[in-house]
């Protein structure tokens, strides 16, 4: 390589060059969804460049004008431990700063990749949580108590969500986000189901996502659920009403994971970390 590097974003006709580049990953869905990830208005991908070969690929999601993602990090392992991983992310980093209105960037990782975390930790971002990934099949679920009570006005919906200490919600499966009442939208807040424990301490949220299969992605806030008596009862009745659930998915604190670990399996790739940086 002798060409001057360079960093752009990625066009619809970038697909054969991003092809070009051995990543080591057996059918990578960047390549499979790329015309997608091109033409969606929250996704902006970037590619680092030597003359016209790609080198690298990474980009961002970006949710409601304010919080943007890190992610669909790649680079070509042939020229691995030239930084180059590190290069466009920072430039990547440096876009937002100049030509968004975006004030937080964030990335997140699972522990067990030890070479991305390596790369966040140089890009002055902060450590934030770690969240365990827990994903169970619909046969785990087992009556142990009464149905909770469901709510569907969504200004309560929103005050229940907003009153937790917790900094961080869970916006999507694989997006954790800084809580905030932006993002909790009568729109957002009618796709799912919320649902609150008699004594009205403890509530759920359950929206679906798909994440190759359709999950009932379980929202609880507190490390105490394996003490909630309903709690299974409620999510096995709400999977009842929907016909396309195939598993559930529940983003848990490694305290919350490890009290349901001898009931269910847990996998160390499932750990993951949130970093994070404000930039206002």
């Amino acid at each position: 390589m002798n060409g001057v590097l360079h960093v752009r974003k990625l066009r619809m006709d970038d697909l054969k060059v991003l092809k070009q580049m051995e990543t080591n990953i057996d059918d990578d869905y960047v390549i499979r969804i790329f015309p997608e990830l091109i033409s969606r208005e929250n996704n902006t991908v970037f590619g680092l460049f030597n003359g016209d070969q790609m080198l690298a690929i990474a980009g961002y999601t970006t949710f409601h004008h304010r919080y943007a993602m890190l992610g669909r990090l790649r680079s070509d392992v042939r020229y691995r431990g030239n930084g180059h991983a590190t290069y466009l992310l920072n430039e990547i980093i440096r876009y937002i700063q100049h030509n968004t209105k975006l004030e937080w960037v964030g990335a997140y990782t699972q522990r067990t990749n030890s070479a991305a975390r390596q790369v966040i930790q140089k890009l002055d971002l902060k450590h934030m949580t770690t969240i365990q990934h827990v994903k169970l099949p619909l046969h785990h679920l087992q009556k142990d108590g009464e149905v909770w009570e469901k709510i569907t006005n969504t200004d309560k919906i929103r005050e229940y969500l907003l009153s937790t200490q917790n900094t961080i919600f869970s916006y999507e499966a694989y997006y954790p986000l800084p809580k905030d009442r932006l993002y909790l939208t009568d729109a957002y807040l009618s796709t799912g189901s919320f649902y609150i424990h008699s004594k009205g301490k403890r509530f759920m949220f359950i929206q679906e996502d798909i994440k190759d299969y359709v999950y009932a992605h379980v929202k609880y806030f507190w490390d105490d659920l394996h003490l909630q008596a309903g709690f299974w009862s409620t999510v096995a009745a709400h999977i009842q009403s929907q016909s396309n659930v195939e598993n559930i998915w529940l983003n848990l604190s490694p305290t919350a994971a490890s009290s349901l670990s001898s009931r269910f399996v847990m996998n160390s790739n499932d750990e993951w970390h949130l970093y994070e940086k404000w930039l206002t």
